[in-house]
């Protein structure tokens, strides 16, 4: 779906897409969608039926692909994640998989989040408000889904309270040239936490790190908070800790 995408379509299909596959497309949808001709046109319709599509291959009874044997699936982008994978030296295994949408529509990368195993197991029962408390490290993999300007991307990973200009300054710095431009389809960046200790991996190699409690802190709201920007991130951890 491209950026430039009317909002108006964004606020008609809102209602419609929503984070699960569990439901078919039906007459009633379809009924409201052929009324909606008159304000949107052909044109329109046909686009709202593409998003759909591509959103949620679930609405139309597409099935979704299966992940390999030692990985899981994001289902929403069918990009796999290791269940047991090495970041810096240190193994850690897969708490859970989630999506970062843009507009509730288009899909700008997958996330896996990362713990060590005995760190989840003390976790079992518990949530991924825990898992952000635990005194522990922690990983988040990001792996796009499609193309994004490095500077749109330090952006949001900068969108952190309490973090001083100085210390945000320099992460976004760093995160901009460690990128070189643009983040392509399939590339990945990974955010790893030891203490107050932040670094980052930009297609596989460490571009630096940043030592800040608060900033620390705020990019692990930023995943496992309560406006966690990847909900389906929350409820995969909640499953696989449960």
């Amino acid at each position: 779906v491209p950026d430039s995408l009317d909002s108006r379509l964004i606020e008609f299909l809102g209602p419609l897409l929503f984070e699960t596959h569990s439901f078919r497309l039906t007459p009633t949808i379809l009924t409201t969608m052929s009324s909606s001709n008159k304000l949107f046109g052909a044109f329109q319709l046909a686009t709202v039926l593409a998003a759909m599509m591509y959103a949620s291959p679930g609405l139309f009874g597409f099935s979704s692909p299966e992940a390999h044997a030692g990985f899981r699936m994001d289902p929403r982008t069918a990009i796999e994640f290791e269940t047991s994978a090495s970041f810096s030296g240190k193994s850690y295994d897969l708490a859970g998989v989630g999506t970062r949408t843009k507009a509730g529509v288009v899909k700008v990368y997958s996330v896996g989040f990362y713990a060590p195993k005995k760190a989840l197991e003390s976790l079992k029962g518990k949530g991924p408000r825990e898992l952000q408390a635990i005194d522990s490290p922690r990983v988040a993999h990001l792996k796009f889904a499609m193309g994004v300007g490095a500077e749109k991307v330090a952006t949001a990973l900068s969108a952190v309270e309490g973090v001083g200009d100085e210390t945000m300054t320099a992460f976004n710095d760093m995160l901009i040239k460690g990128m070189g431009g643009k983040m392509n389809k399939g590339e990945s960046l990974t955010l790893e936490w030891d203490g107050a200790t932040t670094t980052v991996a930009v297609r596989g190699m460490s571009i630096g790190s940043v030592k800040s409690k608060e900033l620390a802190s705020g990019l692990l709201e930023l995943y496992l908070g309560k406006s966690s920007v990847s909900p389906t991130l929350k409820g995969s951890i909640k499953a696989t800790l449960a």
